[in-house]
């Protein structure tokens, strides 16, 4: 099996069926079936990956997923789609990640060799170490884009990207690291993957988060150039792990997991329209992700704006597109009150039906309860 066909229509619900938005589940199962959530620490109403998995966890709670993170330790973070939450099962499929080296891997390291030592010297003498407690250190630059407030961070950053250390917890905004052997069991930092199964884990990743891939995805950024992520991909296409996707109308060709083809032909209902559900998708859910899959398939463009300049905005900073029915029909854009409410400040979609806006007022009130909790 080298293609298959199938409609716009099967490739939408095979997509809203496997979304969780319906038949919510609980936090492991979700986080599980998309390999990671990404996560943005951009908060308006709440932030991206609270609202995506709100949008798919039973009862979800923001403590429930801090206990997960830093109590538990059944989840932790690190690059996947990008920046991530992850299952502590998947810790060993992204070695290769860790034991990765870029260029500019290799530059920092060699540019600030004496700092990093000193940082892991530090926090192995102190325990749980923020960038605060690094003052007195400094590096040439900061490692990514996010972190130009400074060199001590870029310190912490380093050894986190390579494994030594992980977030330990949080206080507010701030994040406190300490050693990997400190947080996690010695017998289970003993199991490996080898570097090779952990590629192949990466790419088919994708598929867990898309469910529809193009081939150009494949690589994201967090992830090493150096890695050869798309032969990978093209020894699964060569082997049928991974199936072409020929959509009708669509020119762009698009993949899809061998396992899930069945999936994608028998789509013939989805269960969001049936409920006449109403979902309000934050900018990187991985829903609305790919934005060239949803304009495709839904017909329905999406351009997040919280980097556009303000004067050039055509709907607003945190503009969220709207499902209805199995339809994208707009964006909403919510604010917080002083009063603890949650309002629309900012709304273009289409005409809702009776059932429809009855759901978009449900989730509006549970989502309101989300972010101001009793």
């Amino acid at each position: 099996m080298t293609e298959i066909s199938v409609t716009k229509q099967q490739a939408q619900n095979f997509l809203l069926n496997r979304s969780f938005f319906v038949e919510k589940s609980d936090l492991s199962t979700v986080v599980t079936a998309y390999s990671c959530i990404q996560v943005d620490p951009i908060s308006v109403v709440a932030k991206s990956h609270e609202l995506a998995l709100f949008n798919r966890v039973k009862d979800f709670s923001l403590q429930d997923l801090s206990n997960a993170l830093y109590k538990e330790r059944t989840m932790f973070e690190y690059w996947l789609q990008l920046y991530s939450i992850l299952p502590l099962d998947f810790y060993h499929h992204v070695s290769a990640r860790r034991s990765g080296s870029e260029r500019w891997h290799e530059k920092f390291e060699n540019d600030n060799r004496k700092s990093i030592q000193a940082a892991l010297e530090y926090i192995t003498e102190h325990g749980p170490t923020s960038s605060k407690e690094l003052s007195h250190l400094t590096s040439t630059s900061s490692l990514f884009s996010w972190s130009s407030s400074g060199s001590k961070t870029a310190l912490l950053e380093y050894l986190w990207d390579k494994g030594e250390i992980m977030i330990a917890h949080r206080e507010g905004l701030r994040k406190y690291f300490d050693l990997t052997s400190r947080i996690l069991p010695a017998d289970f930092l003993q199991s490996s993957v080898n570097t090779q199964k952990s590629l192949e884990w990466t790419v088919l990743a994708n598929f867990k988060y898309l469910g529809l891939v193009r081939s150009v995805v494949v690589h994201r950024a967090g992830y090493s150039r150096r890695m050869p992520l798309k032969d990978i991909f093209k020894q699964f296409l060569e082997k049928g792990q991974i199936v072409r996707v020929k959509i009708e109308g669509v020119k762009s060709p698009y993949y899809v997991l061998k396992e899930d083809v069945p999936l994608l032909r028998g789509a013939k209902d989805n269960a969001h329209a049936d409920a006449h559900a109403v979902t309000f998708l934050p900018p990187l859910d991985p829903f609305v992700i790919d934005r060239r899959l949803i304009s495709d398939i839904f017909d329905f463009s999406y351009l997040w704006e919280a980097y556009v300049p303000a004067a050039k905005r055509k709907f607003g900073y945190y503009g969220m597109p709207v499902l209805a029915s199995g339809k994208l029909v707009g964006q909403v854009e919510f604010q917080k009150t002083p009063d603890k409410k949650l309002t629309i400040k900012n709304i273009d979609i289409k005409k809702l039906s009776k059932r429809e806006q009855s759901s978009f007022d449900s989730e509006q009130q549970r989502l309101e309860k989300l972010i101001f909790p009793s």
